[in-house]
């Protein structure tokens, strides 16, 4: 569980983590941030060091479970290459971050919240594509009331990691 990640934040810093805490079923991932890159001014310095002290952006979990139609914002990567088409290598023409609106339309009839394994419990239309898995569901105060994971095939509904099994993992693991 302790192997190195290496993140990009949007502002081109490159940051080492390591994970510490894992749960397939409820497909989620606590990472700690080891080491950075160096901003000096506006430069950035090609050394890491370790971190002792976060300043990095972090956005704070939500009180509770969004109210069904409230609304939602997804802000993800949506992926460079195209892969809705039979030719590699076509460029999606995206924005490295893109954000999208849209509504949290509730939770999936007789699925288990916790369980992510296959396809999220939590329901929303927020416009997402591939290489969104994972990205942050905010609410109007700007606060994360869950994960999108993937895409229902039959309904063309978007699926997610609920605030619930958020909400939960972090407990346990003391966050």
């Amino acid at each position: 569980m302790a192997k190195d990640h290496w993140l990009l934040f949007a502002d081109g810093r490159i940051v080492r983590a390591k994970c510490i805490a894992w749960d397939g079923g409820r497909d989620l991932a606590l990472l700690r941030i080891v080491a950075a890159q160096v901003r000096s001014g506006d430069a950035t310095v090609n050394t890491l060091v370790g971190i002792t002290t976060p300043s990095f952006p972090t956005v704070g979990l939500s009180e509770g479970p969004p109210k069904r139609n409230a609304a939602l914002n997804c802000i993800g990567h949506p992926g460079s290459e195209d892969l809705e088409v039979d030719k590699a290598g076509v460029a999606t023409g995206y924005d490295v971050l893109h954000t999208s609106e849209g509504r949290y339309r509730g939770l999936a009839t007789g699925q288990d919240v916790h369980d992510n394994s296959e396809i999220g419990a939590l329901k929303h239309d927020c416009w997402t594509y591939w290489g969104h898995s994972g990205a942050p569901l905010i609410d109007e105060h700007g606060m994360l009331v869950g994960l999108h994971s993937s895409w229902d095939d039959e309904t063309g509904m978007r699926r997610g990691v609920a605030w619930e099994a958020v909400n939960a993992f972090l407990d346990e693991h003391g966050v």
